[in-house]
């Protein structure tokens, strides 16, 4: 069985302006730090695992258990990986987890792009100027507090929910509810496999754009309030 690891890693701002963050096996939580450090902590991830800033981009890395260790133990129970990032505007944030939930809050940055495995995605506080994207495979999307210049996401299997305000929507599901409350100051393209679809619009939004939707099982409802 390979040998795992704690580590706590201080960054400063100054050193990075993108991020790009892969965690394999383990829970991963991105929140606001209170000071103009990166911390970084890590517990019982793979030996192996690190985090770094190089090129200007802060790169984390959480290494991916043997195949025994998957499959004789929850990877996940004891896993975790922590992140507090300064209060600045990122240029480009990735972020691929492999097994395990992901929640990300208080972020500012130019464009996301989020890929998710298996388990359950959140947002909260989240602002990307341009552009959003997440592909999930199984496990539910939920956003809060979004702010975005356009929302782009695939779900496979789980509940899509979004509020807040994007320029541009394009959600497209496979098995679970998508709903959206908020404003959307461009096209909205929803199309749902078996689910209902909810869209609940800001007044304004109403006649302004095109809104095309298509579903397979399911009910379709829309309002302006």
């Amino acid at each position: 069985m390979a040998n795992t690891i704690d580590l706590n890693i201080d960054i400063p701002e100054k050193e990075f302006t993108d991020i790009e963050l892969i965690c394999r096996a383990a829970d991963l939580e991105v929140t606001r730090s209170d000071d103009d450090t990166a911390h970084i902590s890590f517990r019982s991830v793979p030996e192996g695992s690190f985090a770094k800033a190089e090129n200007n981009k802060l790169i984390i890395d959480i290494r991916k258990p043997f195949v025994t260790e998957i499959i004789f133990h929850n990877p996940v129970r004891s896993r975790s990986c922590r992140v507090s990032l300064p209060e600045k505007l990122y240029g480009s944030l990735i972020i691929k987890t492999g097994l395990g939930n992901g929640s990300i809050s208080g972020v500012q940055c130019s464009t996301a792009e989020i890929y998710s495995g298996v388990g359950n995605t959140s947002l909260n506080n989240f602002r990307a100027l341009k552009e959003l994207r997440i592909e999930s495979g199984t496990g539910n999307v939920k956003i809060d507090a979004l702010e975005c210049g356009s929302l782009n996401i695939k779900s496979g299997t789980g509940t899509v929910e979004v509020r807040g305000v994007s320029g541009g929507m394009d959600i497209k599901g496979g098995t679970g509810n998508i709903s959206y409350e908020g404003s959307v100051n461009g096209d909205i393209d929803v199309k749902g496999g078996v689910g209902n679809i909810d869209l609940v619009l800001d007044k304004e939004c109403s006649g302004k754009y095109k809104v095309n939707t298509a579903h397979g099982i399911g009910k379709v409802n829309i309002s302006y309030v």
